[in-house]
């Protein structure tokens, strides 16, 4: 169930328009929000597919993912004890812990950072490990190990948009080996001239690539080969080209849902970029165009009938 489609769409305290952008405080209702928001979607990762039990097999980014949304859901529940503390001392105990500050405190509640520490002892990864190694190409030269292919290619991302480059899958056979190269590699395709949008293709037949070998139990770097032919972007343009702002499919349901349910764009916008933070790459305007299509797609399914 999506509990928050069960919340009433009058819960915001802005009388303002509706689409005007949240504020940077959250109010109670919208820290609610946050925390049905992050709940859900906690749920969809650590479900497994009998909804029986959780998962124990989660990958390096769905550990990340895990940790977001239970740093998100904590902001909002600290936000909403600070409310109730404030408005009514007596829910306090004295002989209960208490997740608010006590009045000799400052009443003020401090945005909570990522903890590598945190995510390394979920994925069972040495807490030594920094997340900037991600930007040293050791993690991906000869010889270097993966558990699974999702654990080489999430870490074959993360160095490339540290890099400033995309990427793309390339030649593989399955269980033998799989190739992840440059989205720049290859040659620019001839195409028609008469096109309305003819946009300057990114292939400069650049030689970037990594090629891993399934060895045993685990996926080996056998060929590691990360020169560019073409400049490199930094990690705020790596962010707007086409590539990045994609919105998964996952994303776009919960979007939709929201929509469905009376939510605004710009609120729907606030609420993913407070959820996913930097993963959340697309803008306003793709949000807004998703939404605007999707509503198309609806209008054209009623009138065929």
């Amino acid at each position: 169930m999506n509990w928050l489609l069960q919340s009433p769409m009058s819960w915001s305290e802005n009388n303002g328009d509706q689409g005007e952008f949240l504020s940077s405080v959250m109010s109670t209702a919208e820290a609610l929000n946050n925390i049905i928001l992050n709940v859900n979607n906690l749920i969809y990762v650590l479900k497994d597919s009998a909804n029986s039990t959780l998962r124990s097999d989660l990958t390096n980014s769905e550990n990340e993912r895990v940790a977001k949304y239970i740093n998100g859901a904590s902001q909002a529940l600290n936000r909403i004890a600070l409310d109730f503390y404030m408005i009514s001392p007596s829910f306090s105990s004295p002989s209960a812990p208490s997740i608010v500050k006590s009045e000799d405190e400052e009443k003020s509640v401090a945005p909570f950072k990522d903890d590598f520490d945190y995510l390394n002892s979920l994925s069972g990864i040495n807490s030594s490990i920094d997340i900037d190694l991600y930007a040293d190409p050791d993690c991906l030269s000869i010889g270097a190990k993966f558990e699974t292919l999702e654990d080489a290619l999430y870490t074959f991302q993360k160095y490339a948009n540290k890099k400033g480059f995309n990427i793309c899958k390339g030649n593989s056979k399955q269980n033998v080996y799989q190739e992840y190269a440059c989205s720049a590699r290859g040659k620019a395709r001839k195409r028609e001239t008469d096109r309305k949008r003819n946009r300057k293709s990114t292939k400069t037949m650049c030689k970037c690539h990594i090629i891993l070998r399934k060895k045993e139990d685990c996926w080996t770097v056998t060929t590691s080969k990360l020169e560019h032919t073409h400049s490199l972007l930094t990690e705020e343009q790596i962010k707007m080209t086409a590539k990045n702002r994609y919105i998964p499919d996952h994303i776009k349901a919960q979007a939709i849902a929201l929509y469905q349910a009376g939510e605004s764009p710009a609120k729907i916008q606030y609420f993913l970029e407070n959820e996913y933070q930097e993963l959340c790459t697309w803008s306003m305007k793709d949000l807004y165009n998703m939404l605007y299509r999707r509503r198309e797609t609806i209008k054209e399914e009623i009138s065929s009938y």
